[in-house]
């Protein structure tokens, strides 16, 4: 019963069937089933720590309801990476490698997680082959976002960074146009910019119609101009 509830969190929700194609929800799920059998469940909290930077757990997580973030602090200074939706896995190169993480994971809300060890992971590549190809595709596209996500980085103004955020996250919304549970404190982290500055953005595109802000939730009403 367990099992089967939670697949069906991650066949139905919201997350899992707009933008791309999430990790879990792309296997059979005579699959699905095994990686349930074969782990563990555990629940977190928002804004729990999941797993910390700089350690080594051995194990591959895989988000099965909720949403997360993947920051990284130097200076005082927070970079969100990422933001894990149901069906992503996390903490992969970790366990290939032995290596500590680079960043810490925090619930951005209530969060149902499988974690798999490490031994059973390879049994499962061992088994099913379609399960190693996915894999290795979503280490792959992964690979191709954290490069994107550089050259926006540096080549892009605050306002771009702001604009192609925005879009991406409500691209993968149920909605394709409403953006909840984010902060402007954490889209500025996910911008690389002060709050401030994502703050006066955020002002202008509402006196311009542009988007509703309501609590936890933006809402995009029309096309964002290209340039501020």
């Amino acid at each position: 019963m367990v099992v089967s509830a939670l697949a069906k969190d991650v066949e139905s929700g919201p997350e899992a069937d707009s933008g791309p194609a999430r990790f879990l929800s792309g296997l059979e799920p005579d699959i699905q089933k095994e990686l349930y059998a074969q782990g563990k469940i555990r629940w977190y909290k928002r804004e729990q720590l999941v797993l910390a930077k700089g350690t080594n757990s051995g194990l591959l997580y895989i988000l099965i309801k909720g949403t997360m973030k993947v920051t990284h602090c130097e200076n005082k200074r927070h970079l969100t990476l990422a933001v894990l939706r149901s069906g992503d896995m996390f903490g992969e190169l970790s366990m290939i490698n032995g290596q500590a993480t680079t960043a810490d994971i925090i619930a951005l809300q209530n969060c149902t997680v499988l974690e798999i060890e490490h031994d059973r992971v390879y049994a499962m590549f061992q088994k099913h082959s379609d399960f190693m190809c996915l894999f290795l595709e979503t280490l792959s596209q992964r690979t191709r976002q954290v490069i994107e996500s550089i050259c926006v980085m540096a080549l892009e103004d605050v306002y771009g960074r702001l604009r192609r955020t925005l879009l991406a996250l409500a691209k993968e919304s149920d909605t394709g146009h409403k953006i909840t549970g984010i902060t402007q404190t954490e889209l500025a982290e996910m911008v690389g910019s002060s709050r401030e500055m994502v703050s006066i953005i955020m002002k202008e595109l509402k006196i311009g119609d542009y988007l509703r802000v309501d609590g936890r939730t933006i809402t995009l009403l029309k096309e964002f101009p290209l340039r501020r």
